[in-house]
């Protein structure tokens, strides 16, 4: 099975990803996936149901989005059509439906073509210490295969081609031509901490997809200041790194300027004082970077 489209990646943390997830997904051994918010286990969970070669239901229950009475109904009965039961974020359910679920899943392998999947945002012996797992089933999780998605940033040399991927997509769903993004843009996006990984990222593209007016992808106003980009022109002289010289100044002039402006009021008078600038000179520099002269302007 082809798993390119899907799970995006070169590094070797991915690359194994491919490898053992046709495995996995004929096998009847129960999973417990492990992986920072964000990364991907939901989708590595259906990957490996899609890798099953008997063809049943996968049912899935979540402790944020699955109501009382859809999990209540799950835990009831067994599902006579499931080949896999995927389980969200064991921690987070109640330790009344933890020990409900461990009822349940206990005897569910030990049938033909049915797999356990639990997924967690941190080892069991971890929550289990934090008090966050009751006894009887993390003794149970205990005996399960451990698939560990690393966060991205122990994986920088995916962050380039899942940004392609993302902003195809999004170009894709709105009808417009591709976006491309300058060296320095996707320089910053590699050297980020993404707190909440791969979902943080795609979020961030999308919405620099929709907001940029132009060709090249602008990203949020929120996410770059003069700090981040001046670490990320230092950092790439320091190991030798090229970078897009004339556009790096271009993006920190802007930025110092804005931040000036919005910190007096807008007053233009007091901002070409403050950075030693002719009002003139001001004047021109706000209509090469295009940036707002006015609060309300710029919320347009």
């Amino acid at each position: 099975m082809n798993f390119e489209s899907t799970l995006i990646g070169d590094s070797p943390a991915v690359k194994r990803l491919k490898k053992e997830i046709p495995q996995l997904g004929k096998s009847q051994r129960p999973l417990l996936i492990k992986g920072d918010v964000g990364v991907g286990k939901g989708m590595i969970g259906r990957l490996i149901y899609e890798a099953l070669s008997a063809k049943g239901s996968l049912v899935t229950l979540n402790p944020l989005t699955s109501t009382d009475v859809e999990i209540k109904n799950v835990l009831s009965d067994a599902n006579p059509t499931a080949s896999v039961y995927l389980f969200r974020d064991i921690e987070d359910f109640s330790f009344l439906y933890q020990v409900q679920i461990r009822r349940f899943i206990e005897p569910l392998p030990k049938k033909a073509h049915v797999q356990i999947i639990i997924t967690t945002k941190r080892t069991i012996g971890e929550s289990h210490r934090e008090g966050r797992l009751v006894e009887e089933l993390y003794e149970l999780m205990k005996s399960f295969e451990m698939v560990t998605i690393p966060p991205l940033h122990q994986r920088p040399s995916d962050i380039p081609l899942l940004v392609e991927q993302f902003a195809k997509n999004a170009c894709e769903s709105i009808g417009v031509k591709l976006k491309v993004i300058d060296i320095n843009t996707l320089d910053f996006l590699v050297r980020r901490d993404w707190k909440e990984n791969v979902r943080e990222l795609k979020s961030v593209i999308e919405r620099a997809v929709l907001t940029s007016q132009g060709e090249m992808i602008e990203l949020p106003e929120y996410l770059i200041d003069e700090y981040s980009q001046l670490d990320g022109i230092l950092a790439n002289i320091k190991i030798k790194k090229s970078f897009a010289f004339d556009k790096s100044l271009y993006n920190l002039e802007k930025t110092l300027i804005e931040r000036t402006l919005e910190t007096v009021g807008y007053n233009q008078s007091k901002a070409a004082e403050m950075l030693k600038l002719s009002e003139a000179n001001l004047r021109y520099r706000l209509k090469k970077f295009h940036i707002p002269t006015s609060q309300e302007s710029k919320e347009k």
